[in-house]
């Protein structure tokens, strides 16, 4: 009977993957990165030191679709060195997925440089449990090339490894660009399911004083949902309610602390 549920499960998940396009992971609930957040709320704040070290810390809980099979937590920790030219940064995530009969664990580690040109090497691997026994898995790592000019920001991710094969529906980031400013930000990105055609989202930030207002959109599934953040002193809070046109609403909170959520 366990094994009946865990593939009800896997499959439902495996469903709601290809229909809702990159939403079932806990940062997928926003396209808006924290550094970005806080040029929108604290724009005024005094310039870094020309050589200094970042730190950063994410704690994140949310569930799929309402369903409490489905539940996520996440954990993010970011290290960085700035330099007058540009900021060398290592980051790593890990993401739990449901819970005893279906659970996935997802890791990913990125590194790089940002400044004018941007350049990093990003490396995903997922793995599958059913029931508390093996299932698939899956990784795969991608080389991410950008460029910076003022407020306007643009990646391109260019997969490393081999192609998906037939049929496979995997979601990987092709794309992205932000555009931010005193009050307001505009994130729009672009995504391959397998090799169907390109996905597009979008995601608008609009400050309202000590907070700002997020409207997140996914082309692929057609979900639309609000989200809150706020920021105080080293803390940055934000919150995602993202609809699906059938499945249900997604609700993620996230709680980021560190220098680089000032």
């Amino acid at each position: 009977m366990r094994w009946v549920a865990a593939g009800v499960l896997t499959a439902l998940f495996l469903a709601t993957t290809a229909d809702a396009a990159g939403l079932r992971d806990l940062a997928d609930g926003w396209l808006t990165t924290p550094g970005e957040l806080v040029r929108i709320l604290t724009p005024d704040q005094a310039p870094a030191r020309d050589r200094s070290w970042l730190w950063r810390a994410g704690l994140g809980t949310g569930r799929l679709f309402g369903m409490p099979e489905l539940p996520l937590q996440a954990l993010d920790l970011a290290l960085g060195w700035r330099t007058p030219g540009a900021t060398w940064r290592l980051a790593g995530s890990w993401q739990v997925t449901g819970g005893d009969l279906f659970r996935t664990d997802n890791w990913t580690v990125e590194a790089g440089r940002r400044g004018t040109w941007r350049l990093g090497l990003r490396w995903v691997r997922e793995r599958m449990l059913l029931a508390g026994n093996e299932g698939p898995q899956h990784a795969e790592t991608g080389l991410v090339l950008g460029r910076s000019w003022g407020r306007l920001t643009a990646d391109l991710h260019l997969p490393l490894d081999a192609p998906p094969a037939p049929g496979d529906r995997r979601i990987r980031p092709v794309a992205r660009a932000a555009a931010v400013a005193a009050g307001v930000a505009l994130v729009v990105s672009c995504e391959r399911r397998g090799a169907d055609a390109l996905l597009l989202g979008g995601e608008l930030s609009l400050g309202l004083g000590p907070a700002a207002l997020l409207l997140r959109f996914d082309g692929a599934s057609g979900s639309l949902g609000p989200g809150l953040v706020v920021i105080r002193d080293h803390v940055l809070l934000r919150t995602s309610h993202v609809l699906h046109p059938t499945l249900g609403v997604s609700h993620r909170v996230q709680m980021v602390v560190g220098a680089g959520a000032r």
